[in-house]
């Protein structure tokens, strides 16, 4: 579970420090700052056979990425920016059996477009078994709601 009062306090901070707007040449009129992902959000992933996943991710101001999958699996990567409202991430997961034990990895990465609470990203995984023989590598899109706003920490296992 993430804690909401330091995270938020440090993207308060940033908030200020980076201001909510800036000037333009013409007359001091305000230009909109673009989008950040920072918080987190949701998406449901159908694997076909009645098999649902809910992923949850979290960016956070430093640029930080936490990833969990399911029950069993959890992965850091990181994220930057890339224009306005847009922006990339890369991921590895690591996924445990119901004992606990390692049993695959998924590599991930994506280029997200977000207007407002949500963003939709050109996705791509290729998983890999424990013994690192590869299973498959897919590519799509996702479409992930923002479910807080709040700057998340982002531990370094779950």
């Amino acid at each position: 579970m993430f804690s909401t009062r330091k995270p938020a306090a440090l993207l308060a901070t940033a908030l200020l420090a980076l201001g909510t707007a800036t000037t333009s040449a013409h007359a001091g009129t305000p230009v909109p700052r673009p989008s950040l992902p920072v918080g987190t959000w949701d998406t449901y992933i159908d694997f076909g056979g009645g098999s649902i996943v809910h992923v949850v991710e979290a960016y956070t101001v430093k640029g930080e990425l936490c990833h969990t999958g399911g029950t069993n699996g959890y992965g850091k990567g990181s994220w930057r920016p890339t224009g306005r409202n847009t922006f990339t991430y890369e991921v590895v997961e690591k996924f445990t059996d119901d004992q606990g034990r390692y049993a695959g990895r998924a590599e991930m990465s994506g280029n997200a477009v977000q207007t407002g609470d949500v963003f939709r990203t050109d996705h791509t995984s290729t998983v890999y078994d424990a013994e690192g023989k590869l299973l498959f590598s897919d590519r799509g899109e996702l479409v992930f709601t923002r479910s807080g706003k709040a700057n998340p920490e982002c531990p370094e296992s779950r």
